[in-house]
């Protein structure tokens, strides 16, 4: 089957090929360059983990991005390191050409009983125009900036930080923004995985002259299922020093409650 615009549920299907295999294809257009979107890797990853498990939810999803993954067909092999009623633990190794391209930790539960508001804690939703006050990320080939899966994810982002000629404008290294699938469907936990990674680098905001910034780990923890269509997102970078720069965010729904936390180490280009 091939997955067509904005079917994110045909491009990131799997197919159970023995007890602990998965096959799986990444899809054009979802990722940058031709390589595929770490948030999108991570929902693939996401995918095998409840079904080699049998849990409803992902709980918190870790990927090492060891080598370059391309567009095409992926193998996701699954080492069970811990089961349980509530919740388990595996590993995901995504596999092209016998190599591991990108190794998940996935731990996972139900997110049915999570507690909505929050306990403690000073996160707090963006402050946001709505959706349609923001600036829409359009891609125009064949320019990467901004990438193509924002012509199969809708990412509008604040006008204070980005705005409408297409300049990034605060100088502050943050982005704030609302994301939602194309199909306008309502998100959900795997979903989130690609949120979570949608947006641009913040870094980018920040003045200082950068081009690619590659994704080294990604961490997405969910907190609840989201119950709405957009995300309201929040994401900045709190430390650049030395090759690496650290990277934190929020996602929350329309209601104003917690969906997810991410936390994402990059690698700044070398000069």
């Amino acid at each position: 089957m091939t997955p067509q615009p904005f079917d994110f549920s045909a491009a990131s299907a799997i197919d159970q090929i023995a007890v602990d295999r998965w096959a799986a294809s990444f899809v054009t257009g979802w990722g940058l360059g031709g390589i595929p979107n770490g948030g999108y890797q991570l929902a693939v990853a996401a995918r095998v983990a409840l079904a080699a498990s049998g849990h409803p939810d992902p709980l918190s999803m870790h990927g090492v991005y060891l080598h370059k993954a391309n567009n095409g067909p992926v193998e996701a092999v699954t080492t069970m390191l811990k089961t349980g009623e509530r919740q388990a633990a595996l590993h995901v190794s995504l596999i092209q050409n016998d190599t591991i391209v990108t190794e998940v930790t996935a731990l996972v539960g139900s997110l049915e009983t999570a507690t909505k508001q929050l306990l403690w804690g000073n996160a707090v939703p963006p402050d946001l125009p709505e959706p349609d006050a923001c600036t829409r990320l359009v891609h125009t080939p064949p320019g990467l900036f901004p990438p193509p899966i924002v012509n199969e994810v809708d990412v509008r982002l604040h006008p204070d930080d980005y705005d409408q000629i297409g300049e990034r404008a605060s100088g502050s290294p943050q982005f704030r923004g609302w994301v939602r699938y194309k199909d306008q469907h309502e998100m959900n936990a795997i979903r989130a995985m690609v949120a979570a990674d949608v947006f641009p680098p913040p870094i980018l905001n920040s003045g200082i002259p950068l081009g690619w910034v590659p994704t080294m780990t990604l961490t997405v923890q969910m907190r609840k299922r989201p119950t709405t269509a957009w995300l309201a997102g929040h994401f900045e970078t709190t430390v650049a020093n030395g090759p690496y720069l650290a990277e934190n965010g929020e996602l929350w729904d329309e209601t104003g409650e917690l969906v997810a936390t991410v936390q994402q180490l990059a690698a700044l280009p070398r000069r």
